[in-house]
């Protein structure tokens, strides 16, 4: 679909109190052509570090008040350390931005998002 590196910034926290830490890009380096959504990709470190598995959002945050974010969350795995950059492939888009009358359905909506996205990259 595309593939683009960006640099990282620091975050609210928020996804990592849902139980789904996530690494932040800075929003203007995100190619404008790129559709708001939830996508399975791919997320690279480092050049030479392996491609890791990540359910992506990328849109306003309607449930946190409507911020614009790129918000990656790595599958299976806890980053030692927040990047400056990463390379990000988007594969394939899950699903469109929705709002969620409470936190507990936006949880279990994140969980079923990584399933799918794990279900795409891994376990296909």
């Amino acid at each position: 679909m595309s593939s683009f590196r960006a640099h990282t910034i620091g975050g609210s926290q928020r996804g990592k109190a849902l139980g789904f830490p996530t690494v932040n890009l800075r929003v203007e380096e995100v190619p404008q052509e790129i559709d708001e959504g939830i996508y399975a990709g791919w997320v690279q470190c480092n050049e030479d570090d392996e491609r890791l598995p990540a359910a992506i959002h990328y849109g306003p945050r309607l449930f946190h008040g409507n911020s614009v974010s790129f918000e990656i969350h790595v599958i299976d795995r806890v980053l030692p350390s927040l990047p400056a950059t990463v390379t990000v492939e988007l594969m394939e888009r899950i699903r469109p931005v929705q709002n969620f009358p409470y936190e507990a359905a936006l949880t279990a909506q994140i969980t079923q998002d990584v399933a799918r996205a794990r279900a795409i990259l891994i376990d296909a």
